[in-house]
């Protein structure tokens, strides 16, 4: 019986209903290799697909839109007074500053200069805290908060109403810690520069000796040798909690939390030196800073005011999931039809898929399909469809993943192409049999009506991706899809924009394994729950069953969620 196509699948709806006939003369076949050759045609057998020239004119991409840069979590908590939180240490209770500070643990000089524009935080988290040192050996002269710019644009802290707040509990509304300017260090405005790291020094009450110390002697303390690191003083608060729990915050001048890191209470013992490390937050929709490391003995603290890894501005980027969203569990974000070539024929083709939903997904309960349409751009229809089976290995893509699926037509497999080549022509780093699989076939056409079309083994379609003439298909781009998006530029949308079938983008710089936020949601679909226990009714010897002779038993199997193969 025909299946109704699936995107999300929730308890209580019937999914799949299955009839079991076993036949004595006519058992099915055992399934071809993942990486057969020779592909299985169903319904009717396609010929294979032949290559068309490239076209003279090559068209100018279709731009892909700006994703939308999601807005930060708002701080529901109301703006503070400048009257300190109970608990926190008064100038007047700081000791005064050592004429000869003491030597704190130097950062390894080995350690290389990263931007904060490495990571992949800049679309989330425009500011990031990486660093908190709270506590100095000896006086507590050279306590420091460090905050890095993730993005490609300067950023100026007064101009943008940035504010830095001090918490003592988890999390109050803090006291606000303004930016201090003093005459002759010629620091305002206050601008940490494109990917730049700037270091937030704590100065104390007006009139406090330790508003006398300079910058120099800062960068002199921790043996700073980047000089183009800005130092940045902010205060009056009297000091960081020695041994008690304390965070930072960041807020826009809105009152939105863009960042916020939390230190726990270290060993309790207030005269050893403590040093926390952070990194962006995985998920998406949080503003909390991972704490990386925590020194709370003093024992190992090694500040490094200025300096930054990787890790700390690179995110998991774990979406939060949308329990109405109806998109596809898998879709298929980008396709190449027609790509450099080798012996004449396209060496690169290849189709990525993406993991939209928030659960790992195995690839081996899902087929692909080539297929030849109608070129109706209102609904097209497949006219015959080919199984294009993919290998080595069935691959599990976790959640916001993609897997690309590279197609090897003979030319490329007697020249002997491997993955490696595969990434050195589009700077990929993809892995065969984890992030990349193989599929041997004639390859897609260069023009024409064509379509690809992803399904579970049950039968169930999940996602399909349409191309429809010579002016979509160039060697050196690929076309992107993206499933029901808000764009009104799209080159093509399908009559349902809530169905399986993907909106097109444009044409782009091929980028397999990578995606988009103009691509895909800033949410996860569900993935569906298990639900109840399959339903069986006993056919055998009932009307329902075909007059065939050879049937011995029948069954009709119903299920209330997606059945995979």
């Amino acid at each position: 019986m025909p299946h109704t196509p699936l995107r999300r699948i929730g308890a209580g709806a019937v999914a799949a209903v299955i009839t079991a006939v076993l036949c004595t003369s006519a058992l099915p076949l055992a399934a071809s290799p993942a990486f057969a050759q020779d592909a299985v045609s169903t319904p009717a057998p396609t010929p294979g697909a032949t290559e068309t020239p490239a076209p003279t004119d090559t068209p100018t991409p279709t731009e892909t839109p700006d994703a939308p840069t999601p807005q930060p979590t708002q701080d529901p908590e109301p703006a503070p007074t400048g009257t300190p939180t109970p608990g926190e240490t008064s100038p007047a209770e700081t000791p005064a500053p050592d004429q000869t500070p003491q030597e704190t643990p130097q950062p390894d000089a080995a350690i290389a200069r990263i931007a904060g524009t490495s990571g992949n935080a800049g679309a989330h988290w425009p500011l990031a805290i990486t660093e908190i040192n709270g506590d100095n050996d000896g006086a507590d002269t050279y306590e420091f908060l460090e905050v890095v710019n993730t993005t490609d644009q300067p950023i100026d802290l007064d101009a943008a109403g940035i504010r830095f707040r001090y918490h003592t509990s988890q999390w109050n509304t803090g006291t606000v810690q303004p930016l201090i300017h003093l005459d002759g260090e010629d620091d305002a405005p206050a601008i940490i520069p494109a990917g730049g790291v700037a270091v937030l020094w704590m100065n104390y009450a007006e009139g406090d000796a330790r508003r006398s110390l300079t910058k120099d002697q800062f960068r002199a303390f921790y043996g700073m040798q980047d000089t183009d690191v800005p130092i940045i003083r902010f205060g009056p608060q009297g000091g960081f909690a020695n041994s008690g729990n304390r965070g930072f915050s960041i807020t826009d001048a809105g009152g939105t939390t863009l960042m916020r890191a939390w230190v726990p209470a270290d060993d309790g013992d207030g005269s050893t030196p403590w040093n926390a490390q952070f990194g962006v937050p995985d998920r998406t929709d949080s503003v909390d800073a991972r704490i990386l490391a925590h020194d709370v003995t003093g024992a190992t603290a090694a500040p490094t005011p200025g300096v930054i890894t990787t890790e700390q501005v690179t995110s998991r980027l774990i979406k939060p999931t949308d329990p109405s969203s109806v998109g596809p569990l898998l879709q298929i974000t980008e396709v190449a039809p027609d790509t450099a070539n080798v012996a004449g024929s396209d060496a690169y083709e290849y189709i990525e898929l993406y993991n939209a939903s928030d659960a790992p997904i195995d690839f081996g309960d899902y087929v692909l399909s080539y297929l030849s349409t109608d070129n109706d751009l209102t609904d097209p229809k497949a006219l015959s469809s080919s199984l294009w089976p993919a290998g080595p290995g069935e691959p599990t893509i976790e959640p916001g993943a993609t897997l690309v699926l590279w197609i090897q037509n003979p030319a490329v497999v007697s020249a002997g192409l491997t993955v490696a080549d595969f990434n050195t022509a589009f700077g990929s780093d993809l892995t065969l049999g984890e992030s990349i699989l193989t599929i041997q076939s004639g390859g897609m056409a260069n023009g024409g009506s064509r379509g690809l079309q992803l399904m579970t083994k049950s039968g169930h379609v999940i996602s399909r991706a349409f191309y429809f003439d010579d002016a979509q298909t160039t060697s050196s781009t690929a076309i992107q899809y993206a499933w029901n998006p808000g764009d009104p530029a799209a080159a093509w949308k399908p009559a349902d924009p809530s169905g399986v079938t993907q909106t097109m983008l444009g044409l782009a710089a091929p980028t397999p394994g990578t995606v988009t936020e103009a691509q895909v949601a800033p949410t996860s679909v569900a993935y569906p729950a298990p639900g109840s226990a399959p339903k069986l009714v006993d056919l055998t010897g009932g009307s329902e069953l075909p007059d065939s002779g050879n049937v011995e038993l029948g069954f009709d199997i119903t299920d209330d969620v997606l059945v995979l193969a």
